[in-house]
């Protein structure tokens, strides 16, 4: 059964009609999109500079009291080890707080991979944690060297 040009005319009407219908959806879901995209982008700049103003904001005091220990630490050296423990402690605020200025790069550009020797962190953060009790004996063991491609 042949449809009339009539019927065709008819259906490709109506495939067209479909068809603008869905590309004014399409359009409509580009510009909300965009739009967020936009809002987005924004948000991310303000985030950026709350992040860098706050981080900045907290370094500040702590180099100040990193500065006063080792001033207090010239004239009154019998208190080495608090004033070294305290040091350590504004050390490892700030290393926290470079690490949060580093992330906020890190959200605005391309990460890179590269190897990582997971075993080196280990036996660094081992170190790091003897360092800080001296009383106690920490021990790294790793059976196998553990790389990874992060």
């Amino acid at each position: 059964m042949q449809k009339t040009e009539h019927e065709l005319y008819n259906e490709i009407s109506k495939v067209n009609n479909e068809y603008a219908k869905l590309k004014r959806e399409v359009d409509k879901k580009n510009r909300l999109l965009k739009a967020a995209n936009h809002k987005l982008k924004i948000l991310n700049e303000d985030l950026s500079d709350f992040s860098n103003a706050v981080s900045h904001d907290l370094k500040n005091p702590l180099q100040g009291i990193y500065g006063y220990c080792n001033y207090l630490l010239e004239n009154n050296t019998q208190m080495k080890p608090e004033f070294d423990k305290i040091r350590s402690n504004i050390y490892s605020l700030i290393e926290m707080i470079d690490a949060l200025l580093s992330l906020g790069k890190i959200q605005s550009n391309e990460l890179k991979r590269e190897h990582f020797d997971l075993d080196e962190l280990f036996f660094q953060i081992g170190v790091e944690i003897q360092s800080r009790n001296p009383d106690h004996t920490i021990e790294v063991v790793c059976h196998e060297k553990i790389e990874v491609f992060a």
